[in-house]
């Protein structure tokens, strides 16, 4: 007993509608998991940059001459405010490279970057920090990357 036209018809049509109905589910699945994934790393990048930013703050609050560099009164200050200012850059630029990615992360962050940028603007212009960071960056910061 073989395989008759008709059945061999109807295992092709249903072979032919699976595989029709599995190339929608991919053509829809894959840029949907792509987008959720897309999202889901944004928001583990915003988070992470929140934390990194509340632990900026709690040294402010150890120590309120971070934030006001002509406050510093000693040596073992300058040095901390040196570290500090070179961590508030590395904060600022990594704003600055993953906006580069994706702009809407200047809508959170504008306000902190420009604070920060402007508190620590004279550290940063020393030539001997200049070679800490990115050439692009700086030059970046330089063009007034945001007014």
């Amino acid at each position: 007993m073989g395989i008759t036209d008709t059945t061999w018809l109807a295992i092709t049509a249903i072979a032919t509608c699976l595989l029709t109905l599995a190339t929608i589910g991919l053509a829809i699945g894959v840029p949907w998991s792509l987008r959720l994934t897309r999202i889901d790393a944004r928001n583990r990048f915003y988070s992470e940059l929140d934390r990194i930013y509340m632990d900026i703050q709690k040294l402010i609050i150890q120590m309120p001459y971070l934030s006001d560099p002509k406050s510093i009164q000693t040596p073992q200050q300058a040095t901390q405010y040196d570290a500090f200012a070179f961590i508030t850059w590395n904060f600022i630029e990594s704003i600055y490279d993953y906006s580069q990615q994706d702009e809407s992360i200047l809508d959170t962050w504008k306000c902190v970057f420009l604070y920060e940028s402007r508190l620590h603007r004279e550290w940063f212009d020393r030539p001997e920090n200049r070679p800490k960071f990115k050439e692009r960056f700086v030059k970046c910061i330089d063009d007034g990357f945001i007014k």
